[in-house]
């Protein structure tokens, strides 16, 4: 990394972190989401006072601050967090866990791919994934890590936000705006068709606004559409269900902690997108269906991506697969049995599929 792209990223997350300590100190004095502010929920009533948690006081990767302190902030408000000089892997942060008098080293991985660090995965007690990918892995520590809104501030927004959608007073019938660095030839195609086609009042293409813009452009609209970026989730989508919107999406290569359902939170169109804007100009026309989709996507952000339940998630998940915590215990227990079989199948399929080779 060059002097003048140090100096960029530096300058960035300098910004980022007031911009965080602003935000925080709104949120607590003017905190209008229901879930903020309130302990996290953990299995079997378990004693918050048991937990203790080392963060590590710097990163490899300077932005990745925004990828986990909606997290932090969660285990700053719950726990005793302790920041100290912790090891990274390669694109993995590592923290300790400690439970009563045992520490666990637990694995955090926020990079865009869905390829993992399984040098960093035989060394942790669990390895948190956020674009886990939809086949799975032959380790069973590793489990789905959720996803963030692009912005915390979407916090103090998302009543008015929302207030806004649910007027239906819509001024866009399909709406996606993508930035021009990652997954071009999929996002220049898309626009192409949604620009192209003549059925449908679209907004958006390839460019940037602000954030404030943007969110209120996906309250304005009937269906909003996500495409992949770097990875195969993008903040795009965790802004799209926060507000509560319809959702046409490119197929996910990658999933959530509980997966999003075809045909109840979101609308999967073909990996070729040649029914996009059939299923756009759908939902635009179809009203019942397309808000029942978006009130069922806004229920799933606030059950399971809002951060604090992603975090109560992630130290209930933590809790069970130490041991903490029976399956029952868990609030995402069924899921995450689902996960400890599917990882299972992997290996012994990988197994078989060696043995045969050999």
């Amino acid at each position: 990394m060059t002097l003048k792209r140090k100096a960029l990223e530096w300058a960035a997350v300098s910004s980022m972190k007031f911009e965080d300590h602003v935000t925080e100190t709104r949120i607590r004095h003017f905190n209008s989401f229901h879930d903020l502010g309130k302990p996290l929920a953990l299995g079997n009533n378990f004693d918050p006072s048991r937990i203790k948690i080392f963060w590590p006081s710097s990163y490899n990767w300077a932005m990745t601050h925004k990828w986990l302190i909606p997290i932090l902030n969660e285990f700053q408000e719950n726990f005793e967090v302790i920041f100290k000089p912790i090891t990274p892997y390669r694109n993995a942060v590592v923290i300790e866990v400690q439970i009563d008098d045992q520490v666990y080293p637990i694995a955090i991985d926020r990079y865009d791919l869905v390829e993992v660090n399984y040098d960093c995965a035989a060394n942790v007690a669990l390895y948190f994934k956020m674009q886990f990918s939809t086949s799975g892995y032959n380790k069973s520590n590793i489990v789905p890590g959720g996803f963030i809104p692009a912005h915390s501030n979407i916090y103090l927004q998302l009543k008015k936000l929302r207030k806004l959608r649910d007027q239906q007073s819509f001024q866009f019938e399909a709406y996606g705006r993508f930035g021009e660095r990652f997954a071009k030839t999929i996002r220049g195609q898309a626009v192409k068709i949604l620009s192209e086609q003549e059925s449908l009042n679209y907004n958006g293409g390839i460019g940037r606004v602000s954030y404030q813009k943007s969110l209120t452009e996906v309250a304005q609209s009937k269906v909003c559409v996500d495409l992949p970026g770097n990875g195969p989730l993008c903040f795009r989508l965790i802004d799209y269900l926060a507000v509560g919107a319809c959702v046409v999406a490119y197929p996910h290569k990658a999933q959530l902690p509980v997966p999003l359902e075809h045909g109840k939170n979101i609308i999967y169109c073909k990996e070729d997108m040649s029914d996009l804007p059939e299923l756009c100009e759908y939902y635009a026309q179809n009203s019942k269906e397309r808000e029942a989709i978006a009130q069922n996507a806004r229920a799933y952000f606030d059950q399971y991506l809002s951060r604090p339940k992603l975090a109560s998630y992630y130290i209930n998940t933590i809790l069970q697969r130490t041991g903490k915590l029976d399956n029952s215990d868990s609030l995402y227990s069924k899921f995450d049995r689902q996960i400890l079989r599917g990882n299972s199948n992997l290996s012994r399929e990988k197994s078989q599929e060696n043995a045969s080779v050999t």
